[in-house]
């Protein structure tokens, strides 16, 4: 009851910047319904990664933070990065090596000394809603005068709001980008149907629609669930996506799981979840 006079009683910008918070809430006060076997193996099978035309070379060092991604940085005009705390390897990579410049942003912290002309931060959250203190996707690419630019990267790990920020985003915005890295949480409730049907399938489906998968890391981190007693899935996974359109040359690379070039996020841990996601069943 209370939750339904809020959402008639708060004006529509509350709601936006709150959304989130909202449904946890809502999930935590209100049991989900329980979603299927089936639904579940479809969802995890938009996963599975495809071979890759180009070699997955590793960027960003050797810890947790760097990632692997195809080899092709010709033309790239720049990367955005949302959510990198106080750590930019991967960033700092690609300035230096390729020359490409990046854009930083992240609300958590203060300000951000990047010791590098090419690397700017903005003490900002990347969100659903743009205001004060946060932005979406297409105002963020606006504010950096990227908006005509046609091959970008995007190194995102935002805890858990990737999906409200995707789902926000225009298409326009997202084919943009030749490369995204993305950290994807909170898999241990795909058997909530609330979370698998409202966040998870529409992201994954709206981001095949542009992209491939062409490598994905279970982050040993963060522990994993165990479906059905049988089928053991991560709680984070990393997953790098290649534009559709450049994934098209004629060799093909073949893509193994744990790749050879793959980490272990926390190396006091071990492996987690190996071959994961082509130890999925077909549903």
């Amino acid at each position: 009851m209370w939750h339904k006079l809020l959402v008639r009683a708060a004006p529509h910008g509350f709601l936006v910047r709150h959304q989130k918070y909202l449904e946890d809430w809502a999930e935590k006060r209100y049991a989900s319904p329980l979603a299927e076997r089936d639904e579940i193996l479809h969802a995890l099978s938009l996963l599975r990664p495809k071979a890759c035309t180009k070699p997955l070379i590793r960027v960003g060092g050797s810890q947790d933070g760097a990632y692997l991604v195809p080899d092709d940085f010709k033309d790239v005009e720049a990367c955005f990065s949302p959510g990198v705390e106080d750590r930019f390897e991967f960033e700092k990579e690609l300035s230096e090596k390729y020359g490409i410049p990046a854009f930083l942003c992240d609300g958590s912290i203060g300000e951000l000394d990047t010791g590098s002309p090419l690397i700017t931060f903005s003490r900002k959250w990347l969100a659903a809603h743009s205001d004060a203190t946060s932005q979406t996707l297409d105002h963020w690419m606006a504010v950096c005068h990227q908006n005509g630019s046609q091959n970008l990267i995007m190194q995102m790990d935002i805890e858990g709001w990737e999906y409200l920020v995707i789902l926000a985003a225009s298409y326009r915005a997202l084919s943009r980008f030749r490369i995204i890295t993305l950290e994807l949480h909170g898999l241990q409730d795909l058997d909530q149907s609330r979370f698998l049907n409202l966040r998870f399938l529409p992201v994954l489906k709206k981001l095949r629609e542009i992209f491939d998968v062409v490598h994905l890391h279970p982050n040993n981190a963060c522990g994993s669930k165990m479906f059905w007693g049988e089928l053991e899935v991560p709680n984070v996974v990393e997953l790098t996506l290649y534009r559709r359109t450049e994934n098209v040359a004629e060799r093909m690379y073949p893509e193994a799981l744990p790749h050879p070039l793959d980490i272990l996020n926390d190396p006091d841990r071990p492996l987690l979840c190996p071959g994961f996601p082509l130890t999925i069943p077909l549903s």
